[in-house]
């Protein structure tokens, strides 16, 4: 899993900056199914489909009296129609998203974003303590670890994502935060610094758990080294 390419797609980092993943995959689906809407290539029709030849996008359709044609009204056998009928099958199929199952970071090392700072785990309350007694050379992250130092003492109620939340603000640039692209560099800023503490992401309650307020949770990790890939789902196969 990769980190490269966050920020540039269309879902929305509401949770901070990291790979979202699901421990429920029912939610984990339904992502998935959203995603692949915005992204995929229309389902082939039996009767009409587009698919990809050599770089190009070619239209094959069947007429009403069973003859087959290519764009440009070029006749092609039935056998050949089939043949890319059933590649263009598989090419909507492989753009409709990949699901995965991964071994992620145990919640004793997370930050919980719905718990209060006195009720976080002792592994991440230690690690924060370490950020407020560092002296970053990173300007951003020496002003996390200011603020760190001036809050452990004094708001044990303060929530997981009040506290990122807040982090995020230390770290912002003033001239750009209001920008898109800057409250993204804030809230990347910010993982990277619980980051460098040992806290490699943060939990927080799914919408099927929220009004109960214990379940299921949804998982947004920033260290790559701590996600593994166990089993792919929905991988397009040829043929």
């Amino acid at each position: 899993m990769s980190l490269e390419k966050i920020g540039s797609g269309e879902g929305a980092q509401v949770y901070g900056w990291g790979i979202y993943s699901a421990e429920a995959k029912g939610t984990a689906e339904g992502y998935r199914e959203r995603l692949a809407k915005k992204e995929g290539i229309p389902e082939p029709r039996r009767d009409h489909f587009v698919v990809e030849i050599d770089g190009g996008w070619e239209t094959f359709r069947r007429d009403v009296g069973g003859k087959f044609y290519r764009a440009g009204g070029v006749e092609v056998s039935k056998a050949e129609y089939d043949k890319q009928y059933k590649e263009a099958r598989r090419q909507h199929k492989a753009s409709t998203g990949q699901l995965y199952r991964l071994e992620v970071p145990e919640s004793d090392e997370l930050l919980d974003w719905d718990r209060p700072l006195s009720e976080q785990p002792q592994k991440v309350k230690d690690a924060l303590r370490r950020g407020a007694d560092s002296m970053p050379d990173d300007m951003a992250h020496a002003r996390i670890a200011d603020w760190l130092y001036q809050l452990l003492d004094s708001q044990d109620d303060i929530t997981g994502s009040a506290l990122y939340t807040a982090m995020e603000s230390m770290a912002a640039d003033e001239e750009s935060y209001d920008s898109a692209e800057g409250e993204r560099e804030a809230a990347k800023s910010a993982s990277l610094f619980l980051n460098s503490l040992g806290i490699p992401g943060l939990q927080y309650l799914d919408g099927f758990s929220r009004g109960s307020g214990e379940g299921t949770h949804n998982f947004v990790v920033w260290d790559e080294g701590a996600m593994q890939v166990m089993e792919t789902y929905y991988q397009g196969q040829p043929g």
